[in-house]
């Protein structure tokens, strides 16, 4: 399969970064902020950050639903984003973190929501959206287990604690570390790894992992999707899009996911070049 990704236009950029401001956009708004989540139970921290777009950037202009020609990043010890050029005030709370935390034993994702009901396509209304690497019966399962809503009470609970703390009220895109003692502001005392049983997967993964984003929405007939191009309805995307995060750079990325056959041919090109280091020696 040939990935051929429509260019991100520079429009619907201007509106995704454009839409930010002070504050955390809860899910009530119907267009929630889109959240990079860490956690560290073992040294006690997390660390909320507000990437600056809201969730409606995945669905309303397609600038991001439809596949990117090149990778977004996020590198939060630098206060600097490809999606939101200025107003992010997420170092301090990032480095506290990083300084906390033991050795790479954590975990991260990115969230969102929208707690609005009686809206239709394009506006994708009482909706979780969460990375995770889910499959397509994880996804269906959610819908028929644990509804959509009581995860997205749990998010705007978690939200407005949140907000209250580091840059949140100060920055157009701030940022927060939390501890137990800031309650339901503490990742694992809310949104957990899976909003309590809310997903039917883990949304939290490995430092450099990658990972798929989806959306699972609460209608009669629910629906699901994974983003990426195309995007169809109950399935996963033939091309998916997917979130990096690696300490080591400080960077979140949203790319294309290398397909299988991308990977086959990387390490039989590495294999090739170890057999010619090899008869070169000989």
């Amino acid at each position: 399969m040939n990935f051929k990704f429509r260019a991100l236009a520079l429009a619907a950029t201007a509106v995704i970064a454009g839409g930010a401001q002070a504050a955390i956009d809860n899910v009530a708004t119907g267009n929630s902020s889109l959240l990079f989540v860490a956690v560290d139970a073992n040294s006690n921290i997390s660390l909320i950050i507000d990437l600056g777009i809201n969730v409606n950037a995945f669905v309303t202009d397609n600038a991001l639903t439809s596949g990117l020609t090149t990778a977004q990043t996020w590198n939060f010890a630098t206060d600097s984003s490809t999606l939101s050029a200025t107003g992010n005030a997420w170092s301090a709370a990032y480095n506290t973190f990083v300084s906390t935390q033991a050795g790479g034993d954590f975990t991260w994702g990115v969230i969102g929501g929208d707690n609005v009901s009686g809206g239709a396509a394009p506006t994708l209304n009482r909706s979780l959206y969460a990375t995770g690497n889910a499959t397509q019966a994880e996804m269906l399962g959610m819908n028929t287990s644990t509804p959509p809503s009581t995860g997205l009470g749990t998010m705007a609970n978690f939200i407005a604690e949140v907000n209250n703390l580091g840059t949140h009220q100060s920055a157009a895109n701030g940022a927060a570390a939390t501890t137990a003692a800031n309650g339901l502001a503490y990742v694992p005392e809310s949104v957990r790894e899976n909003f309590g049983g809310q997903l039917t997967w883990s949304y939290l993964l490995s430092n450099g992992q990658t990972s798929t984003f989806q959306r699972v929405q609460q209608f009669t007939n629910p629906l699901v999707f994974q983003f990426g191009n195309p995007t169809t309805q109950d399935s996963l995307s033939a091309a998916p899009i997917g979130f990096t995060f690696d300490i080591s750079t400080n960077t979140l990325t949203l790319a294309p996911v290398p397909e299988p056959g991308t990977y086959a041919m990387l390490l039989a090109g590495l294999a090739a070049v170890g057999f010619m280091a090899r008869r070169r020696k000989a």
